[in-house]
């Protein structure tokens, strides 16, 4: 998320990452304790994001978002918008992949099953 963030603040002009540092020192969120302004006083837009982690942990998403909606950066709202989409879908189509794969192979759980001898019921047997 940090990664993003940093992305996101990549595409900022001086003077809005210098508004952005600013919002950061209000209170925008209920629950997000405002950074303190003499922390924001840093050059490197990594700080800045490290200071986020610090203060917002996993709320550090909707602070951007909320600040990108007061400086007027649309575009980087939706950009934002679509990675949090991606983030989500992306376990999804993973564990769909996983249960397909492990769909097909019901056939060899079933194979691996079933009694290897006439009366022998352990089911255990080598496929090697």
């Amino acid at each position: 998320m940090a990664e993003l963030i940093l992305e996101i603040l990549e595409e900022l002009k001086k003077i809005e990452f210098n508004k952005f540092k600013w919002y950061l020192s209000r209170n925008l969120l209920k629950g997000c304790k405002p950074i303190p302004r003499g922390q924001l006083q840093v050059k490197y837009k990594t700080d800045v994001v490290t200071k986020m982690e610090d203060y917002y942990g996993d709320k550090m998403v909707n602070i951007t978002q909320e600040i990108l909606k007061k400086i007027r950066r649309d575009d980087l709202i939706n950009r934002l918008e679509k990675s949090q989409e991606t983030k989500c879908t992306r376990p999804a189509l993973e564990l769909q992949a996983v249960m397909s794969v492990l769909r097909g192979s019901t056939e060899l759980w079933t194979l691996a099953l079933r009694p290897s001898r006439k009366g022998d019921r352990s089911g255990l047997h080598s496929f090697t």
